[in-house]
């Protein structure tokens, strides 16, 4: 599934440069991240761990999950 820009993911370009910001991301959210970029050229792909630090500012309740994240791939 793309990719898509919205009010918690930012998608931008600078140059050559690629980068995605995803905001208001909850400690429920760590793991590892999966990135593949497709284009004429080919692919390519790569993981990093997510580790979410502090507390989600505005809901703490006990089970609480949070907003869907996105997906990468």
């Amino acid at each position: 599934m793309p990719l898509v820009a919205c009010d918690r993911v930012e998608l931008a370009k600078d140059g050559e440069k690629h980068s995605i910001t995803v905001r208001k991301v909850l400690k429920t959210q760590e793991g590892i991240i999966n990135v593949r970029a497709t284009n004429e050229g080919g692919q390519m792909s790569a993981s990093a761990r997510l580790k979410v630090t502090g507390r989600h500012p505005l809901n703490t309740e006990p089970g609480y999950q949070g907003p869907e994240m996105p997906s990468v791939l």
